[in-house]
């Protein structure tokens, strides 16, 4: 619960424990704390998950600018086989 929240808060990961922690302090209620924990293991792992789909919507991303940079040189290059589009030949 703690770490979905964050998640949809856009709240760092690494924040969590300390989020914990200031949670205990805050509460009187032994109930509620007894249910309050955080796996570390679980944040770590969930981490992981997030840097992996940066790292894979990085490269995408990386590799639709080069795929562009390519798509615009070949297009210059052929331009300038022809003339260019200022230097049209007149027949």
């Amino acid at each position: 619960m703690i770490l979905s929240m964050m998640a949809e808060n856009n709240i760092s990961f690494s924040l969590a424990p300390k989020l914990v922690e200031l949670i205990r302090e805050c509460c009187n209620d032994p109930k509620a704390l007894a249910g309050v924990a955080l796996d570390r293991c679980i944040a770590e792992e969930r981490k992981k998950d997030l840097d992996q789909q940066v790292h894979v919507l990085t490269t995408i991303a990386k590799a639709k600018s080069i795929k562009q940079y390519a798509i615009k040189k070949a297009f210059k290059r052929h331009q300038s086989a022809l003339g260019g589009p200022s230097k049209r030949r007149k027949y």
